[in-house]
């Protein structure tokens, strides 16, 4: 029993060895782990911030990113029924393409809002423009996919610079 306990005991540390001094390859490749990153990142395809560089003025894609030019839309459920039917697009074909968005943007914010009553739904009463520049270092949560997302721990990505 002694030498059950502890090869599982063994067994689970060493299933779970990345930490954040494993290097960034080494925990990619980790099944069991998933890489939590910024929104933005999305747009660069599946290896998402690991397919970035960024000059002064914006992030660029390394590699190309497959982007949908053409979308199919097609009914699914059931019609006259209480499932009804929702039309989905689905991508039909894909182009490699180099992608670049600004490191800065400029949104509108809501800075004064007016109270909630029972006619009257919070609305905005006064607008303003925030510029932001999004960082090129951040620290990304990497978890366990295995037990339902808990962090294990963050680790430092520095976004480099474009050739």
């Amino acid at each position: 029993m002694k030498t059950f306990l502890l090869c599982y005991l063994l067994a689970i540390s060493s299933a779970y060895a990345q930490s954040a001094r494993s290097e960034w390859s080494a925990i990619r490749l980790d099944r069991r782990v998933s890489i939590l990153q910024p929104e933005f990142t999305k747009q660069f395809g599946p290896a998402g911030i690991f397919n970035i560089c960024y000059d002064d003025d914006e992030f660029k894609s390394i590699t190309p990113v497959n982007v949908c030019t053409i979308y199919r839309e097609s009914k699914v459920g059931i019609p006259n029924s209480e499932i009804g039917q929702t039309i989905i697009k689905k991508c039909v074909e894909r182009v490699p393409q180099d992608i670049q968005i600004a490191r800065t943007v400029t949104r509108d914010l809501c800075k004064a809002r007016a109270a909630a009553t029972e006619f009257s739904s919070n609305e905005c009463l006064e607008w303003t423009s925030v510029t932001t520049t999004l960082p090129t270092n951040y620290k990304l949560p990497v978890v366990n996919i295995v037990t339902e997302g808990n962090e294990m721990f963050k680790k430092g990505y520095d976004i480099p610079k474009c050739d």
